[in-house]
């Protein structure tokens, strides 16, 4: 069986995203473990490892996705529940 490309394997069979994350009010959330990505060590410089945390509101933990497509319908294609576009292009 083919895997999905985000998908794990297990001993032959697949399970699923190994990781899903929703986007809200700035923050990304691991859907799972309702950790958020936050910078490690706080500091505001290249190379900082990006690990997974509780929130704790510091500018560390604060992201911002910016969508690289010049799409006019600003909520067309939201996916609500993870607070996303679908087959939108972004950075973060």
């Amino acid at each position: 069986m083919a895997k999905k490309n985000n998908d794990v394997g297990y001993g032959g069979r697949t399970v699923g995203p190994a990781v899903q994350f929703k986007y809200e009010k700035g923050y990304l959330i691991n859907v799972k473990t309702n950790k958020v990505m936050d910078v490690s060590g706080g500091k505001d410089a290249e190379a900082q490892k990006v690990i997974m945390w509780n929130k704790h509101n510091g500018a560390n933990q604060r992201w911002r996705i910016v969508y690289v497509d010049q799409f006019k319908e600003q909520n067309k294609g939201l996916i609500e529940e993870f607070g996303l576009f679908a087959n939108r292009p972004f950075y973060i």
